[in-house]
């Protein structure tokens, strides 16, 4: 067996060279472990490579901790057991020139503009209507898929959101443009009060009609969820590894990324690939927002489907979604906003988040919807010095009185702290109407969530819209 050790060093808060190694290394099996005892962390693989017409093993091992890479050990041993030649040239020259001279080219690679495709899922019982660009820190549209109307409050509609963004490799982009699409999300939860979900596959039960001979019966199947995207011709399962190509799903294959498998005690992570992550890269190389544009033609933004301003009231699954016409200006505003207050903007941000996370979670019960809207505008209220949540929306909502405020804030530290649910979630009535109680409840439920979203929309009034003016 031959050894070589380089002592690196290199401060990985500049520049992650972990994951130049990775990418550097996904045709193999990564694995990657953390000793407990000296917070150190290793990533290792074994390469199989032929070297003077000999078929060799060479093992690659890399020792760091959250801020230092410190080195990189290689051993080789030959796969024919009675080998005698000396491989310590080659495997230093393996080094220097298939993974230093790599990683430093890597580094130093300029990056290229891809543009890609998220998804989400919307439960409303219309589509949005239209096609919308926003030109924002990046470039970005979005359009319904399928286009179709249910009287169905909880109808699924997947949204595709385009964007363009600029990274060193094709992997690299896809995890950066989910991540801006989940903030953008965030953004436009706040814009049109409903909330964006990421699609995930599951296996879920269906009832479907059939015929047995001439008469028609009820069937009771199990499917796994995914949809079509007829414009680039991808199945969806996910925006993770859940992407694939007709192709890859004609040779069986429905997924295409990373999956890892890990020890009981979580030490030792195995990192394995499955599909073919080219096949994606190829269906979105010739991606563009124009062509978007071309293949969704006459679904512009049209006049009927668009309101002057940010609608204060909250929204409903059963109403139809309106875009505001200050959506662009919205967009921008919020650059500003993050170039003039940056400290400030990270508690908008997280106030976003929260927001679209209270509308997803709706669905599990109003408890847990206001909790969550309380915590967005206790978060928002950070932007504002010396304010505390009742004072904040007070400020920005002058229907709100301490009273409601109060209660609003009880309900959410009953829940987080106390496992309390406020709006009858345990007390199951299947006809609650005859419970006067019940009904005062209701009544607050939609004046709660009245109170804290006109107190969000006049802060984004006042602070986002106002600054472009």
């Amino acid at each position: 067996m031959v050894e070589y050790v380089e002592e690196l060093n290199y401060k990985i808060t500049e520049n992650n060279y972990i994951k130049e190694l990775q990418e550097l290394f996904r045709d193999s099996e990564l694995v990657t472990t953390v000793n407990k005892n000296e917070s150190l962390y290793s990533l290792s693989c074994i390469l199989k490579k032929n070297f003077r017409d000999h078929d060799v093993k060479i093992g690659v091992y890399i020792e760091f901790d959250k801020k230092v890479l410190y080195r990189i050990k290689l051993n080789l041993e030959p796969m024919e057991s009675d080998e005698t030649t000396n491989y310590e040239m080659d495997l230093k020259l393996f080094y220097f020139e298939e993974i230093k001279s790599r990683l430093l080219d890597s580094i130093n690679k300029p990056k290229d503009k891809f543009t890609l495709r998220v998804y989400k899922s919307i439960y409303n019982a219309t589509p949005i209507y239209g096609y919308y660009e926003t030109n924002g820190s990046n470039k970005i549209s979005f359009h319904t898929l399928y286009k179709i109307e249910k009287n169905e409050p909880l109808t699924e509609h997947i949204i595709c959101f385009d964007i363009e963004v600029m990274e060193r490799s094709f992997e690299r982009a896809k995890s950066l443009a989910n991540n801006v699409i989940s903030d953008f999300c965030g953004y436009l939860s706040v814009l049109l009060d409903i909330g964006f979900h990421e699609p995930a596959s599951k296996y879920v039960n269906f009832i479907r009609t059939d015929y047995i001979g001439v008469d028609k019966v009820l069937k009771h199947e199990r499917y796994r969820t995914s949809f079509y995207d007829q414009e680039l011709n991808l199945y969806v399962k996910d925006n993770m590894n859940g992407l694939c190509t007709v192709e890859d799903v004609k040779k069986g294959n429905f997924d295409n990324g990373y999956y890892s498998i890990s020890s009981y005690d979580g030490v030792n992570t195995v990192q394995m690939k499955m599909g073919t992550i080219s096949s994606i890269e190829k269906a979105f190389a010739s991606h563009r927002l124009y062509k978007v544009k071309d293949m969704v033609k006459g679904s512009e933004d049209n006049a009927h489907e668009k309101v002057d301003e940010i609608n204060v009231e909250p929204h409903f699954p059963n109403q139809p979604i309106v875009i505001p016409h200050e959506l662009r200006k919205y967009i921008r505003g919020i650059e500003q906003y993050k170039k003039n207050h940056y400290e400030q903007f990270l508690f908008f941000r997280a106030a976003c988040r929260l927001y679209n996370k209270s509308k997803v979670l709706s669905m599990e019960g109003a408890s847990i919807e206001v909790s969550f809207l309380v915590a967005c505008i206790e978060t928002l209220s950070k932007t504002e010095e010396n304010q505390s949540f009742s004072s904040f929306a007070m400020k920005f909502n002058k229907e709100a009185n301490k009273d409601d405020l109060d209660l609003l804030y009880g309900i959410r530290s009953k829940l987080f702290h106390a496992g309390s649910f406020s709006f009858f979630e345990y007390e199951f009535d299947i006809n609650p109407n005859s419970n006067p109680l019940y009904l005062e409840f209701r009544q607050k439920y939609v004046m709660f969530k009245s109170v804290l979203r006109k107190t969000f929309v006049n802060w984004v009034k006042e602070n986002i819209i106002v600054d472009l003016e």
